[in-house]
């Protein structure tokens, strides 16, 4: 009866991990998608700047400023994408698919 009771302590361990990986990586995947839309933002307010920056409407300060928010904006795609591969290792490590080959360790 210990063993048993073991043993559904154990799986349900296992099933919360299992929620917990997936529910990490689609708040990951979702940080990812948000991320690139601020990226796309960001490149196209640097382009209206540049635009007006060309034509003597904006300061070399603004133009610096939103070069500045595009490099962050990448950044952050950068840390998302990071999140969204470590959360796709750990739901494969609790479902126990993860490999040596597995796509995400590439």
């Amino acid at each position: 009866r210990a063993a048993e009771a073991k043993k559904r302590e154990a799986e349900a361990g296992v099933r919360l991990q299992v929620r917990q990986a997936y529910a990490d990586l689609m708040a990951a995947q979702e940080r990812v998608e948000v991320a690139s839309a601020a990226v796309a933002q960001a490149e196209e307010s640097l382009r209206i700047i540049k635009n007006r920056y060309e034509a003597g409407l904006a300061t070399v300060t603004d133009l610096l400023r939103n070069e500045t928010a595009l490099l962050e904006a990448r950044t952050r795609r950068l840390a998302a994408l990071y999140d969204q591969r470590v959360a796709a290792a750990m739901l494969e490590l609790a479902t126990g698919a993860l490999t040596i080959d597995s796509e995400v360790l590439k």
